[in-house]
């Protein structure tokens, strides 16, 4: 195993390569943890997708060729992934390997065709005089410290229907 360089007093290239390292490690000792207690452990807790995020077409290209293996590639909603599957035999257990970018640095927007809605009318809209109302401000207020509530004292989160009138 590679030595971890002290990412503060590393430059450059060493430093890229320090921090990576020590992802590494905090990665390892996750999965040690989870393994000494894994019927402590959700079905969910641990990352299931490390992703890693590029700016251009290329980069995505020359990261996916030198890592090899098999990638399958996926579009969500702005975005563009290449994505390794390292195996599980479920969703739930399954990890994966994504590499990100903006669909626009891979993807060509063409117009395919037009449609026809219908909208307010832009002139009358600009008509309509605003007025001012008061609406109520919400916010979370969350306990110092989960480990400090006794059960007894646990309501859970708002329900949704608590919540209706509450933006996210």
């Amino acid at each position: 195993m590679s030595t971890i360089t002290d990412v503060t007093e590393a430059t450059g290239a060493e430093k890229h390569r320090a921090r990576i390292l020590q992802q590494i490690t905090a990665v390892r000792a996750l999965c040690d943890l989870a393994e000494r207690h894994v019927d402590v452990f959700p079905d969910y807790v641990l990352a299931r997708d490390f992703a890693i995020t590029v700016d251009s077409a290329a980069e995505m290209t020359r990261l996916a060729t030198a890592l090899g293996g098999r990638w399958e590639k996926r579009t969500y909603g702005d975005w563009f992934s290449l994505e390794r599957d390292f195996g599980g035999s479920d969703e739930w257990s399954r990890v994966k390997l994504s590499i990100n970018t903006n669909r626009m640095n891979v993807c060509e927007r063409v117009q395919t065709g037009t449609e026809t809605r219908r909208v307010p009318d832009p002139q009358l809209v600009a008509e309509i005089p605003l007025v001012t109302i008061e609406e109520p401000v919400y916010e979370r207020r969350c306990p110092d410290s989960l480990l400090d509530i006794r059960d007894e004292d646990f309501t859970g989160p708002a329900t949704a229907e608590r919540d209706e009138a509450i933006p996210w």
